[in-house]
């Protein structure tokens, strides 16, 4: 099982010392993403996607997450495009569990399944201006800032692939754990903390709680 983590180098000291390390421990086969040149949310992303090779899938996950304690065993369950991080502050409809439809599916990249040919497909779609066609009027303003990697994979499957089949992963995979490495890098401004809605593995977090105070 292949494993993204989209990072930048602010982060890269968690990624390193803790969220990567688990993930091996797990017994995957994990590659960092860092955007150490500064390109931003969007190319990197977008850059990213464009690497991907072969007919296979990965799973992209970012660097302010924390695993469940048997991600792995339990994304080997799943095929197609998955999603496993739910936040109804985020527009996700909790409501919507399991197999739905894309326009139902949750938005996050906090932890997404993505075919490789896809993502490939998806980078084609933002590099060329294909996204310009969209009706969703936030694409121009996240273009322009250079963010918004999640919203433009959800635009280019409602335009490319509306009529798939996704699915909402419940329980949850990763839990968002920036408030606890030092806050949002994009959103710095959020006066909430943007967690799963599905979550089981409480004790982990208070576990990574300890760990860092010391």
């Amino acid at each position: 099982m292949k494993i993204l983590i989209h990072a930048c180098p602010q982060r890269m000291w968690y990624v390193n010392e803790q969220l990567a390390p688990s993930l091996i421990a797990q017994g995957a086969e994990v590659e960092i993403w860092n955007d150490k040149e500064g390109k931003g949310n969007l190319k990197a992303c977008m850059e990213s996607f464009a690497a991907r090779e072969g007919d296979g899938a990965t799973w992209h996950i970012q660097d302010d997450v924390l695993v469940c304690r048997d991600f792995v065993k339990r994304c080997g369950q799943y095929d197609g495009i998955v999603y496993g991080f739910c936040n109804e502050r985020f527009t996700d409809d909790a409501s919507k569990v399991g197999a739905v439809s894309v326009h139902d599916s949750w938005h996050s990249f906090q932890c997404v399944r993505i075919p490789d040919a896809y993502a490939r497909e998806c980078a084609d779609w933002v590099r060329s201006g294909a996204w310009k066609e969209s009706t969703n009027k936030d694409l121009p303003i996240l273009h322009e800032r250079g963010i918004g990697d999640d919203t433009f994979f959800r635009e280019f499957l409602l335009a490319r692939h509306g009529t798939d089949t996704v699915t909402n992963a419940k329980p949850n995979l990763v839990e968002h754990v920036d408030f606890l490495i030092g806050g949002s890098v994009l959103s710095w401004y959020r006066d909430f903390r943007p967690r799963a809605h599905y979550w089981e593995d409480e004790e982990l977090v208070t576990e990574l709680r300890v760990k860092l105070n010391r």
